[in-house]
């Protein structure tokens, strides 16, 4: 059964349609750092299913500190808006453009970041 569709849906997805028009003028790195930060107000001050990411977080790593595992839940929001801004954004740049727009990081680089943050 589908949970019924509420005025905060709405003001979601209108929300983010808006700030998507609004940003496509201010290039990838901008507007993904501008979708960071609608990512953050989900997370505080608007709530938007914050118990649930922060109960997933401390389930999914029951070690962490009540701190850190709130850490890693606002970054996730954050993550979520920036990655959400840009995948909506990138149709309007060229196949020749999105190497000179999106550059990804070295296979080698976040392999090491990986290696080091397990030690």
């Amino acid at each position: 059964m589908t949970a019924p569709v509420t005025f905060s849906h709405y003001a979601e997805y209108y929300g983010l349609r808006g700030a998507v028009s609004a940003l496509r003028r201010l290039g990838l790195r901008r507007a993904g750092g501008i979708g960071e930060w609608i990512g953050r107000l989900g997370y505080r001050p608007l709530a938007v299913r914050r118990d649930v990411v922060e109960r997933q977080v401390r389930a999914a790593f029951p070690g962490l500190s009540v701190e850190d595992a709130n850490q890693i839940a606002v970054a996730s929001y954050e993550h979520l808006g920036r990655t959400t801004i840009e995948t909506a954004i990138l149709p309007e740049y060229s196949r020749d453009e999105v190497p000179t727009v999106a550059t990804p990081r070295p296979h080698r680089e976040v392999r090491s970041t990986l290696r080091s943050a397990r030690r």
